[in-house]
């Protein structure tokens, strides 16, 4: 899962020799002579000699350099203090060399990727970091840093010496908190810690200034940031311990997804209907009881998923969210929709709205004449029965049982459900009628995505 979704990252380290405030360094690569700049290649400061390399060159002792079409050896450097650095295999270039991703292996790589995922790949087992290694500090202009799937109990306030840093990617550690001196890394444009048992954000996250990519799935934060830097097109926070967010959160106009699905959310501020751009909404799995009643300001919202959740009544606005093309209400306790609201959505594809107790007046009024571009309208069986007996349905209505088992459910469907020809009748009733043996199909999927 991270070579695939994350594909740059590498791996800070933590302060054993570091200085932090190193002695004047030479502007020349210590191996090469020409030019350091490290907005251009990445460099490596030797603890203790502060010898500076351009990185492909310090590779060139661990893997030759290539000269008239052929890899010759490179001599190891006289610095003492440089060998124990370039070879050491537990924190040094070498270590690198054997346990970072491909991404560290071109001509002039600028992402570290120790992410263990990367075992798969290797077909060996990886090395397993508790700490950060210390030796990543010493980089100067890393893009791009993955630490995933190692047992990290914090990252090192070090960390802030990476300033180049556009990327970090942190998934499956052990971390409670990211320290403070993160937010200094003001090249910082996407920050993805998930998986983690990380309780809080740092309350200066807002000075990351070209930060976008909000990203922190399946923690334990408890608490909202009151302030978010002020260019976050995306807020990710599923999977955590949230009860509410902050009035602030409309005024960043430039949100586009807004997925808080599987916390403990029981309203919502009426600010966040000021998300003009927002696309995506997904807000299953929560407590909530109500949505705001300026819901219809949304006039860019394609995916809205509430279902599961303890939604009594939706705001008649909703049916202004002209845009909206999938809406996932099911499993909640819904008696009514807004007036004509299939109607009202000329966009809308899927509308699944099985396990409320619907009045049987709406679903009369939700049934009629369902519009042509509702490809998906799923029902349960129950609901069916409400209806007015002897209509029929078109082929998009896809009727079944929902099952509960424990905290988890299924909805049991008849394969003739599942593209009703004409003539084929809507299953119905509370309890299924099996009749005989019952083949089930069931898979996992993401309705939210």
């Amino acid at each position: 899962f991270v070579d695939s979704v994350f594909h740059c990252g590498e791996r800070p380290r933590p302060c054993h020799t570091l200085m932090t405030e190193p002695p004047a360094r030479s502007a020349v690569c210590t191996s090469c002579n020409h030019e350091l700049n490290e907005t251009r290649w990445v460099q490596v400061v030797v603890p203790g000699c502060e010898h500076t390399f351009h990185l492909s060159c310090a590779l060139e002792f661990l893997r030759g350099a290539r000269r008239n079409g052929q890899l010759v050896p490179v001599p190891a450097p006289s610095c003492a203090a440089c060998r124990e650095f370039l070879q050491s295999t537990t924190n040094g270039l070498a270590m690198l060399e054997k346990e970072a991703s491909e991404a560290f292996h071109r001509q002039y790589p600028t992402d570290i990727e120790l992410g263990r995922a990367s075992e798969i790949k290797s077909g060996r087992p990886a090395m397993i970091f508790n700490a950060v290694p210390s030796c990543i500090l010493q980089f100067r202009g890393l893009r791009c840093i993955d630490i995933s799937g190692h047992p990290l109990t914090c990252l090192p306030p070090e960390i802030s010496l990476l300033s180049s840093l556009s990327r970090f990617v942190l998934i499956s550690a052990l971390i409670k908190e990211v320290p403070e001196e993160m937010c200094t890394l003001v090249r910082l444009e996407q920050m993805i810690i998930s998986g983690c048992p990380l309780r809080h954000l740092p309350a200066d996250i807002h000075k990351l200034v070209r930060l976008w990519d909000f990203y922190f799935d399946g923690n334990q934060l408890e608490v909202f940031p009151e302030k978010l830097p002020p260019r976050v097109n995306g807020i990710k926070v599923s999977g955590n311990l949230l009860q509410s967010f902050p009035e602030a959160i409309g005024q960043y106009l430039e949100v586009k997804n807004f997925r808080a699905y599987a916390n403990h959310l029981t309203h919502l501020p009426e600010s966040v209907t000021g998300l003009n751009l927002l696309v995506e909404m997904s807000l299953q799995g929560n407590r909530l009881s109500r949505m705001p009643e300026t819901m219809g300001q949304l006039r860019n919202l394609q995916y809205l998923s509430l279902h599961d959740n303890l939604l009594e009544r939706l705001p008649d606005s909703l049916a202004d969210c002209i845009e909206l093309r999938w809406l996932y209400l099911y499993n909640n306790r819904l008696t009514h929709l807004p007036g004509l609201m299939l109607d009202r959505l000329p966009r809308l594809e899927r509308l699944l709205i099985e396990a409320n107790p619907l009045a049987a007046e709406c679903v009369a009024d939700l049934l009629a004449e369902v519009p042509s571009n509702v490809r998906v309208l799923g029902v349960d069986a129950k609901q069916v029965e409400a209806r007015p007996r002897g209509e029929p349905l078109p082929a998009c209505v896809s009727s079944g049982w929902l099952l509960p088992w424990g905290r988890l459910y299924a909805k049991l469907s008849p394969a003739s459900q599942l593209k009703r020809k004409q003539g084929v009748e809507p299953v119905e009733g509370a309890t299924p009628n099996y009749g005989g043996d019952v083949l089930v199909v069931a898979f996992a999927a993401s309705q939210a995505e």
